[in-house]
């Protein structure tokens, strides 16, 4: 399961060098590794920021990613990872992960937005939304991603299957604020701040379950609200650590 990533957007756009070295050049490195071992399957964690702004997103929707480097260093890893399937037969399986959250995970520059607007919360600083706040995201829990993953480890096909792992939901990022601010009991405000980052220009993203459904089954996502009280609990826990 190749997980390791220089993440993410910011950052790869901060340091493009190493993006490059770490998202790419590392893939091939360890696809050369591993190509002529008797491996069952290589796991390339991918992105869904390999699409395009959408909404209900399947897995073979034309994919052209040039929003950032990062978006561009994981899908050249995905064509990487087809072209060792197609070539040395090495099976293999890809997963595009969702806007994944959950316990774990401390608030950083380079950090998603759901640890770093809790860690706000609990300073009762202000939330800052770079956009409109309509924007919306298809926000994954940690135990879904994790469950989708492994049993995707255990389809076989010898092609190189592409998966989503994604809950099908969209969430506005101003109701994702307000929820924060609730399940914090802050006294953050919310700025909407109108202005984009340069890179970041995609409104909507969604994911379908559609075929990951046949694959593991259908199987009821976790709500926001759940994993949000379990990655604030989590947090407040380990806020001083």
């Amino acid at each position: 399961m190749h997980f390791a990533a220089n993440f993410a957007n910011q950052n790869s756009v901060d340091n493009i060098y190493k993006d490059m070295n770490t998202n790419i050049k590392g893939t091939i490195n360890l696809l050369e590794t591993i190509k002529e071992l008797k491996i069952k399957k290589f796991i390339y964690i991918s992105s869904s920021c390999v699409y395009p702004s959408k909404e209900m997103l399947s897995e073979n929707q034309k994919c052209y990613p040039h929003e950032t480097p990062y978006a561009i260093s994981k899908f050249t890893g995905e064509l990487y990872t087809k072209f060792y399937n197609d070539y040395y037969k090495l099976p293999s399986a890809i997963i595009r992960i969702f806007n994944t959250y959950g316990p774990g995970e401390k608030a950083h520059k380079y950090r998603n937005v759901i640890p770093n607007w809790i860690d706000r919360a609990f300073k009762n600083q202000d939330l800052l939304i770079t956009g409109n706040g309509k924007e919306t995201r298809d926000f994954t829990f940690i135990d879904d991603a994790i469950y989708n993953i492994f049993n995707a480890m255990l389809f076989k096909s010898k092609d190189c299957t592409i998966i989503n792992s994604c809950t099908g939901k969209k969430t506005k990022i101003i109701d994702l604020a307000y929820k924060i601010i609730k399940i914090c009991n802050s006294k953050s405000k919310i700025r909407v701040l109108n202005k984009r980052r340069k890179w970041d220009q995609i409104i909507k993203r969604m994911g379908s379950q559609k075929y990951l459904a046949k694959i593991i089954g259908n199987k009821k996502s976790k709500t926001l609200d759940y994993g949000l009280e379990k990655t604030i609990k989590w947090y407040k826990s380990n806020i001083n650590s």
